[in-house]
């Protein structure tokens, strides 16, 4: 527990493939509970095509966006990016519950991909 708030995210990661497309996901599971709002910074290869729920995002020049969303529990966010002569990679975030000090999270991550919490203490 972590200033009066509970999270318990599992997080499952295949084992790493260098020939997939590099996937990364940067969010804060604390402001997540604050606000009830998941603010995602993705970056990925500039040339790969990177999808949500299967919706096509469009990516800045260095291969970043940023994705913005009220969380209502139970959800599902998929972020699958795939690039030309590269396998995909996926970050699945599974919201399982919220609530106004707590967060119950499943994220599976494949292919090339890891996501970071912000809001853990750095090593």
């Amino acid at each position: 527990m972590t200033n009066g708030m509970d999270k318990d995210i599992n997080v499952t990661e295949s084992e790493f493939n260098p020939d997939a497309t590099r996937l990364e996901a940067y969010w804060n599971t604390s402001d997540v509970i604050k606000t009830s709002i998941i603010k995602i910074e993705v970056v990925s290869d500039p040339n790969a095509t990177v999808t949500i729920n299967g919706e096509v995002v469009n990516l800045n020049p260095d291969g970043s966006f940023n994705y913005e969303v009220p969380v209502e529990a139970p959800m599902e966010i998929e972020i699958r990016a795939e690039a030309p002569g590269k396998e995909p990679s996926t970050i699945t975030i599974i919201i399982e519950k919220i609530t106004s000090n707590s967060l119950k999270a499943t994220i599976n991550c494949t292919g090339a991909s890891n996501i970071f919490d912000s809001s853990l203490p750095k090593v």
